[in-house]
């Protein structure tokens, strides 16, 4: 009996060290150099303004039960090139991108601004294990987005032809 909680203690311990492990490829679908691409560029003729920031909060309790933070939110806000929203968060568990989007639209909603130029969040996370607070605040600039432009282009595999 005791032997076998043994091997069971032995066996948890080696499962919980060996952890896990993830890994992602990403595979281009067809190479730079295929016939017939079309591309588009798109140009945006943005205005500079002032120096705008927002906060915002949440609090978490046990990993996924969020409560009193905002219900607004700026789409395609996020941290080290992550967007936040989609179909499916990167981690459906961290509520930090929320914080993030909405401390944007904090900033952005008294301007009137369109986008927000050279974001800087500041992002402060107390842990309590079960419990967590989550407070972003975002300086930048106010931009103004005064015309968009597309051009098409299409590749015969040569040249780019405009």
């Amino acid at each position: 009996m005791l032997k076998s909680i043994k091997f069971a203690a032995l066996a948890s311990a080696v499962v919980v060290a060996a952890g896990c492990h993830s890994f992602n490829t990403n595979r281009t679908a067809a190479t730079l150099s295929s016939q017939g691409i079309v591309t588009n560029e798109i140009r945006a003729d943005i205005k500079v303004g002032e120096r705008v920031s927002g906060e915002s909060n949440l609090n978490v309790l046990f990993g996924f039960i969020s409560f009193g933070g905002d219900s607004n939110f700026v789409d395609g806000v996020g941290f080290n090139g992550v967007s936040s929203g989609g179909l499916l968060p990167s981690n459906p568990l961290d509520k930090t991108p929320q914080v993030q989007a909405a401390a944007a639209y904090n900033a952005l909603t008294p301007v009137n601004g369109d986008v927000l130029i050279s974001p800087r969040y500041e992002i402060t996370v107390d842990d309590y294990f079960v419990f967590k607070k989550i407070h972003v605040k975002v300086t930048g600039y106010k931009g103004t987005v005064n015309s968009i432009s597309a051009t098409n282009k299409y590749s015969d595999g040569c040249c780019l032809v405009k």
